[in-house]
């Protein structure tokens, strides 16, 4: 993984998603303080670096809300999927974005708000 680092380090987009991506690795092996901090940090430089790359904020706030489910942080994940949203993504990632932020609702206990979701992004139809 240092090698992998390494070269992601070379370039700020790829040390951005490097980031991103090692925080949701870091909550899905249980080490959930780590991928806090490292959320943290993949915010502070994605605001500092990125403030209008929409590409970038959608996939670094896409993998942030997924290791913020997996720590059990849904209303941050739900942020970070709204933020997502608001970063107006290609269209083809719409429904993924979607179908997140109806999973968190779901997940939270607000049924119907989570159904709104789904609707919206047309995956109650699949």
């Amino acid at each position: 993984m240092e090698g992998i680092k390494d070269v992601a380090n070379q370039d700020p987009k790829a040390s951005l998603i490097w980031t991103a991506t090692l925080s949701w690795v870091q909550a899905t092996s249980g080490r959930h303080q780590e991928a806090m901090a490292t959320l943290a940090e993949a915010e502070k430089h994605l605001m500092k670096e990125f403030p209008q790359d929409r590409s970038v904020q959608t996939d670094v706030y896409a993998l942030m809300g997924r290791a913020f489910l997996i720590v059990g942080d849904l209303m941050t994940s739900i942020e970070c999927w709204a933020r997502c949203l608001k970063a107006n993504p290609i269209p083809v990632l719409r429904p993924t974005i979607l179908y997140h932020l109806g999973e968190c609702y779901f997940q939270q206990g607000e049924i119907e708000r989570g159904k709104g979701y789904l609707a919206r992004g047309n995956i109650l139809r699949i």
